[in-house]
C-alpha cells in the first residue's frame, strides 16, 4: 500500500495546490526514534505538567502524569535528570549559574513548568515514535531509542 501511494498528492478541499504523499526513507537517525525498543531517553527534555518544587517524590507524581496524558500505558521503570542523555544536547535547565538564558524555547504558557531529562524502561519492546509532557507539540520530550548496555 505505501508503496503505491509514493509521490500521490493529496486532494486539497476548496481547490488550489495539495502537498505531495512520500513514503519515508529509513536512515540511521530516523530510526533510532521510529524503531521498537525497551529503553527510550529524551532528546529534548519533558515539560512536567506542573511544578515539582524540587521534590522528588511530586517529580516522580508529575512525570507519571505525564507519561499518561501521553497516552504511554505500557509499565516502565523511569530516572530522570537535568543533565541530557545524549552528548551534544542541552540541559533541562533554564538559566545558568550567572542568570542567563540557555536551553530550549518554550511558549509562554509552559515557562512555570519544571522540564526534566529521561530514560524510560519498559518491560517490552516498545515502538516509537514516543513524546512525553506538556511540550510534546512543540518539539520537547523528544525521546529516541537507547542500545541496551549503554
Amino acid at each position: 500500500m505505501a508503496e503505491q501511494l509514493d509521490g500521490q498528492p493529496l486532494k486539497r478541499e476548496g481547490g488550489g495546490l495539495a502537498p505531495v504523499l512520500r513514503r519515508l526513507r529509513g536512515d540511521g537517525v530516523t530510526a533510532q526514534y521510529i524503531k521498537q525498543s525497551k529503553v527510550w531517553a529524551t532528546v529534548t527534555p519533558i515539560i512536567l505538567p506542573g511544578h515539582d518544587d524540587h521534590k522528588p517524590a511530586k517529580t516522580k507524581k508529575l512525570l507519571e502524569t505525564a507519561l499518561r496524558q501521553s497516552c504511554i500505558e505500557q509499565p516502565c521503570e523511569f530516572t530522570w535528570s537535568a543533565v541530557p542523555n545524549f552528548p551534544h544536547c542541552l540541559p533541562a535547565y533554564k538559566h545558568d549559574r550567572h542568570g542567563r538564558h540557555i536551553g530550549y524555547f518554550r511558549p509562554n504558557h509552559l515557562e512555570k513548568f519544571t522540564l526534566v531529562h529521561a530514560r524510560l524502561t519498559f518491560q517490552t519492546r516498545v515502538p516509537g515514535p514516543i513524546t512525553i509532557g506538556a511540550g510534546r507539540h512543540c518539539r520537547l520530550g523528544v525521546c529516541a531509542a537507547v542500545a541496551v548496555g549503554i
